[in-house]
């Protein structure tokens, strides 16, 4: 809980990967702005107010990626990705320093210096940017731990868990068993 004095300041992102030209190579870009939520709410919705500024642009993937042969096809696909999450890490790093645990000394609207906290609150994304930013692997089905005689059956014994270990083994299984059809 913050004290008298203390200010949470909501750090907002957005991203959207927009698509330029047909022509010339399609051509995208995938920018991500920055706003903070303890805006007024007719104020970001108004031209002349720059309340969502732009902070980095994305890299995106090559559409078609050529086979190398001293290059893996998987290493090819997983390194765009990484270099993605290379740039969100340094996106996030400064609300995750020291300094920021321990606040800013900020001006107010009201113009009382406070100490501010700013955390990030949360990252507009659709759902297949969503997918990328976070690692979930799309063009893939879940592992269903149920066998496929148990499926539509009412159970009597109710839902059982399961360790992160049985999830991993499973996917392991599911996605090599993909990979060799």
């Amino acid at each position: 809980m913050f004290l008298e004095g203390k200010t949470l300041v909501p750090i907002l992102r957005t991203s959207d990967k927009t698509h330029l030209t047909n022509f010339s190579g399609d051509k995208k870009l995938w920018p991500v702005y920055m706003s903070i939520g303890n805006i007024q709410s007719s104020i970001p919705n108004t031209f002349t107010i720059y309340a969502w500024i732009p902070i980095a642009l994305l890299p995106i993937r090559p559409k078609r990626v050529n086979t190398i042969l001293a290059y893996l096809v998987e290493k090819q696909e997983i390194q765009p990705l990484q270099t993605v999450h290379d740039v969100i890490r340094h996106l996030l790093r400064s609300l995750s320093d020291a300094a920021c645990q321990k606040g800013y000394e900020m001006a107010c609207a009201d113009g009382n210096i406070r100490l501010c906290f700013p955390k990030l609150h949360y990252w507009l994304a659709d759902h297949m940017e969503n997918a990328t930013i976070h690692g979930i692997a799309n063009n893939h089905y879940s592992t269903c731990m149920i066998p496929t005689n148990k499926l539509g059956e009412y159970s009597e014994i109710g839902y059982t868990t399961h360790s992160q270990e049985d999830y991993t083994a499973a996917y392991t299984k599911s996605h090599a068993a993909s990979l060799n059809n």
